[in-house]
Formats: C-alpha cells, sequence, structure tokens
C-alpha cells in the first residue's frame, strides 16, 4: 500500500503531498491499518476518496505477482539484518515479550519481532511455497485487513479555518459517505501502474558500470588518536573512516562540504534551500522516480539524504553490512551529485504543504516565544528569520528551475565533499574498490579535484540588552513562560 500511495503523490492529479500507511496496536494481541495523508488546500474530498479506493483496491484484488516478490524481497532483507543483530537484544525486549506471553494466556510464541525471528521466516518460507502467490487465505486476509465495511473504520480530519456551528458535522458525514460508496462498489479497480513508476530492469538504475570512471585512492594515512584511516579520492573528495563492531549490520555514512545558505542575502532562496531535502523526498533520485526508487532497494538496506544548513551541505545516510548493501549507499550518495530532477507538480506541492505549516504556526504560542528571544539574541539580519508566507510566495516566483539550478550549484563538485564512514565496514581490498567504483558520480556531473575548497561568510548574531519586559502573546492559559 506505501508504494502505491508513494506512485500516487506524484501524479499531478494528487490531492495530498504525502500518505503513509502502517499498523498501531489496539491491545497485545491485535492492531490496525492506519493510513494519514498531508493533504492539498481545499482537496480534503478528493484526497479521502483517492485513499479509500487504493484501500478498496487492495481489500478486493490482493496483490499481483510483482508486488508480491518484492515483499519478498524487502521481508528477506529485513530478516537477514535481525538475524545479525540478535546478540544485541536488550533486556527490555525480553521482557515485553515474557509479559505478552503471559497476558495471552500462553497463546503466543513468546518472541518480539527482535527476540526471535523463526516466526518471521516461517512466514517467508509459506511466501515462497509454490503457488502462495494465489492462495486464496491470503487474499481473504488482505480482504479483512483493509476491509470498508461498516463499523471497521473512523476518520480523523484536522481542517484549517474556523466552523461555522454544525459544520464540523456535515464535514464529517461527507468524510464517510466517500469511503462508504467503495465500500458498496462492486466495479473497483484493480490498481494501475502508469508508465514511469515501475522500474525498467533492462537498464542500469544508477547511470553507471564497469566501463565509468574510477575515483583512485591517491593518498592513505592513518588516524593518530583513532584505528582508522584518512584517505584522499582523485577527485579531490576524501573519506576518513573507522571499522567498529558495536552494531554488526549498520554502517552510518556521512558527507559534508562547506558553504551553506548563510552565503545568501535573498529569502527565496534560503526558502529554496530548505525545500530540497523535501523535494528529493517526491521526485526520487537519478532517472529514477520515487515509486521506481523503492522498487530498486525492495532488497536493499540502504538510505542516503541531502540538506543544506546555514554553513555546510550535508549527505546522511546508512546501510547494512553487507556488500551490496554499502554498494547501494554510495551509489545512491553519487547520483546526489547529478542533475535535479525536480517536478513543477512536486514544487506546487511542496509550496503548499509549506504555506499550511507556517499558517498553523503563527497560531502557536510557543513559536512567538522563540520568534521574540531570535530577535533579542541575533538580531534583524534575515539570516536568523524564520521562513513567512512573503518569503514562499517569493520562492513561487522563482520557479522550480531557479530550485533545480541552485541545487545543481551546491550537489556539482564531489572534490568540494569530505566523507565520514563508521561501522560494520568489509575488509580493506573490498572496501577501497568499492569507494573507487561507487563514490564517484556518473558522467554527466561535472568535477574539478583542483578545485579549492570555499569557505563560509559567518553570520554573527547581535545580542540586544534591555530592561523592558516583552509580552510576545496573549493567549487563555493561566500560566506564563519567562525567560531572562
Amino acid at each position: 500500500l506505501n508504494r502505491r500511495l508513494s506512485a500516487m503523490q506524484q501524479r499531478s492529479t494528487a490531492a495530498f503531498v504525502s500518505a503513509v500507511a502502517n499498523d498501531e496496536p489496539l491491545s497485545q494481541t491485535y492492531k490496525c491499518v492506519v493510513v494519514s495523508a498531508t493533504v492539498l488546500k481545499d482537496k480534503v474530498h478528493a484526497a479521502m476518496s483517492a485513499l479509500a479506493e487504493a484501500v478498496a483496491s487492495l481489500a478486493r484484488h490482493g496483490l499481483p505477482d510483482r508486488e508480491m516478490e518484492l515483499i519478498k524481497k524487502v521481508h528477506s532483507t529485513a530478516l537477514d539484518s535481525v538475524w545479525a543483530e540478535r546478540h544485541h537484544i536488550e533486556t527490555e525486549d525480553v521482557m515485553e515479550s515474557a509479559e505478552e506471553f503471559a497476558l495471552s494466556g500462553g497463546k503466543t510464541r513468546m518472541c518480539s519481532d527482535r527476540l526471535d525471528v523463526r516466526v518471521q521466516r516461517e512466514a517467508l518460507e509459506l511466501l515462497q511455497a509454490g503457488g502462495a502467490l494465489q492462495d486464496p487465505g491470503l487474499r481473504r486476509a488482505a480482504g479483512v485487513l483493509f476491509s470498508l465495511a461498516s463499523g471497521e473504520w473512523s476518520i480523523e480530519a484536522e481542517i484549517a479555518g474556523a466552523a461555522e456551528p454544525g459544520e464540523a458535522d456535515k464535514e464529517a458525514a461527507q468524510l464517510r459517505v466517500i469511503v462508504q460508496e467503495f465500500e458498496q462498489k462492486d466495479d473497483v479497480l484493480p490498481f494501475e501502474w502508469l508508465p514511469g513508476e515501475l522500474l525498467d530492469e533492462s537498464s542500469s538504475p544508477f547511470g553507471q558500470d564497469e566501463a565509468s570512471p574510477r575515483a583512485a585512492i591517491i593518498e592513505t594515512s592513518p588516524l593518530v588518536h583513532f584505528p582508522g584511516e584518512h584517505w584522499i579520492l582523485s577527485n579531490g573528495s576524501t573519506v576518513t573512516w573507522m571499522r567498529t563492531d558495536f552494531e554488526p549490520d549498520e554502517i552510518i555514512l556521512h558527507g559534508f562540504a562547506t558553504v551553506g545558505s548563510s552565503e545568501l542575502d535573498c529569502a527565496a532562496r534560503r526558502a529554496a534551500c530548505a525545500t530540497i531535502n523535501a523535494m528529493r523526498v517526491l521526485d526520487g533520485l537519478g532517472k529514477m522516480t520515487k515509486s521506481q526508487l523503492s522498487e530498486l532497494l525492495a532488497d536493499k538496506n540502504a538510505s542516503m539524504f541531502p540538506s543544506v544548513a546555514g554553513y555546510s551541505r550535508t549527505l546522511t545516510g546508512c546501510c547494512g553490512a553487507s556488500f551490496k548493501d554499502l554498494e547501494t549507499a554510495l551509489r545512491l550518495a553519487s547520483l546526489h551529485f547529478g542533475p535535479a530532477n525536480f517536478t513543477e507538480s512536486s514544487f506546487t506541492k511542496v509550496l503548499d504543504a509549506t504555506r499550511q505549516r507556517i499558517a498553523n504556526r503563527e497560531r502557536e504560542p510557543d513559536y512567538h516565544f522563540e520568534k521574540k528571544l531570535k530577535q533579542l539574541i541575533n538580531g534583524n539580519d534575515p539570516y536568523f528569520h524564520e521562513m513567512t508566507m512573503q518569503d514562499v510566495d517569493a520562492l513561487e516566483k522563482l520557479s522550480v528551475q531557479s530550485v533545480r539550478q541552485m541545487y545543481d550549484g551546491y550537489f556539482s563538485s564531489p572534490g568540494e565533499w569530505s566523507w565520514i564512514i563508521v561501522g560494520a565496514i568489509p575488509e580493506d581490498n573490498d572496501f577501497r574498490d568499492l569507494l573507487e567504483r561507487c563514490l564517484s558520480p556518473p558522467e554527466s556531473a561535472p568535477s574539478n579535484p583542483c578545485a579549492t575548497r570555499p569557505l563560509p561568510t559567518p553570520r554573527v548574531p547581535t545580542f540586544t540588552a534591555s530592561s523592558d519586559a516583552h509580552c510576545v502573546y496573549s493567549g487563555m492559559s493561566d500560566t506564563a513562560r519567562v525567560f531572562i
């Protein structure tokens, strides 16, 4: 369901910025499915209809073979990681598992997801057994789990604006009718994947192959105070790494480069920096859409996310300890140095969501308190100010093309970047080979290994000393916050 929601949110007709499905425990032995979404302004009904249709389609038609294969990959990868981490089970997990066993009257297997993976492995073997994909029992389970039958679901909606008397009840009734329509429909169609939403298995998803240029390691030196190494690559980037055994199936990667939004005097461009991560999440990476990327990562334990801070840019991620997972994480990092694939549709959604967040923020007393506090401590430099509606309007005038150009300027030269990698790193020769092959951008990305790394422009706060008391917000509370 999450893969389908990811694909739906990318479509130009989507009524929500993002949507996610998960489970929520109701008791020791019962769980419910929760589908939540950040809805675009004035599109609550359209969003509810789209979500209800997605759930109804899954209940009526189950999953096709391709999606079942992806589920097996996801579970198998997770189980392998859990198995490697078994000896790191905490005492609290053992106590919770024993408590659940006692409260259920001995009906559970006395195991949690992290304590004993045998039950999960049995479930995986069932899925992999011949004919299990068409198992009617499995499809019946999906029908019950995602049922929209009356009395088996509830709706919670937070809608901005002051409602007139009776308006809330009227709105709730309309949302209930939308869901009930799909309960009674006999012609709910199977979910339809559009062109570009499924991964093309015949192409190279990372845009690299054995003929791609390698970033050779040209200099190595040991660390003085830690049992690690500092390596310099031919493209100018550096890698400082240390092998640890605290987590047997985890490697943490952190790339950073100096210079961030402190260079920008334009509030709209600083606002653009704040949208980069959201745009990446919505639009995927490289030539892959978000749904294609999730399909690629189904059997891999790896992630990588960009951000632009005041004085730096970062790429932060983690992966499993396997050769395949580390290779994937490094290739994901290198793809961030390719041209941005931000779309107009995602740009519009991010702007709308940002406006809603700012409008909600204005109703919070704590925000006004912190705002006044920052003014007293930092001064009037706009760099220290929170994003405003005016900033978002100015960003909209810049257009998505300007945001693409800004991203390409921040994430185009791997020679400016330093990497810190810590965890269950493979043997030196394998690790060296992975870095040289994978931590280099596709051929389309420019690289200047001789470029001098820039230094950030400091923004010095100006403290305002005053003997006056500042009342920043008057609410209905009987208490007050005082800061000296």
